[in-house]
C-alpha cells in the first residue's frame, strides 16, 4: 500500500476485510470476519471528529456479525478499532450502522458509544 492508503480509514477497513493474505509478513493469521463482508459500498461514512473516527456501516453490516460468540466479536470490533486508530491517528472509534448506533452482535458486546484501541505488545 502507498502511504496515502495507509492512512485511508476505508482502505484499512476493506483491507482488513480481505482478511490474511499469502504476501503477510506474519502467517498462521486468521480472519476475523468473514472474508469481503466489508466492500467499499458497505462503509457509508467515515469522519474524525475531535479524535474519534466515526464509522457509519451500510444495514447490510448486521451480517458481518452474524452467529459470532462473544470472542469472535470481540476480536471483530478490536481489530477494527486497533487498525483504524494505528493507522488514521484517531483516538476512538465509534461505529454506526444505517445511521444509528447499535447494540451488537451476541448480545455480550455492547457497540454503543466509544471503542478505545487495545495496547499492543511492544
Amino acid at each position: 500500500m502507498t502511504a496515502t492508503q495507509r492512512s485511508s480509514p476505508r482502505t484499512l477497513l476493506i483491507e482488513l476485510a480481505r482478511g490474511p493474505q499469502a504476501s503477510d509478513s506474519l502467517q498462521g493469521l486468521s480472519a476475523v470476519m468473514p472474508v469481503g463482508a466489508i466492500e467499499d459500498t458497505d462503509i457509508l461514512g467515515l469522519a474524525l471528529s475531535e479524535g474519534t473516527m466515526l464509522v457509519n456501516f451500510a444495514p447490510s453490516f448486521e451480517n458481518v456479525g452474524a452467529g459470532m460468540d462473544e470472542t469472535r466479536e470481540r476480536l471483530l470490533a478490536y481489530a477494527m478499532v486497533n487498525t483504524l486508530c494505528a493507522g488514521t491517528g484517531a483516538e476512538s472509534v465509534c461505529f454506526f450502522r444505517g445511521g444509528t448506533q447499535f447494540d451488537g452482535f451476541s448480545g455480550k458486546i455492547y457497540w454503543r458509544g466509544l471503542f478505545y484501541p487495545l495496547p499492543t505488545d511492544s
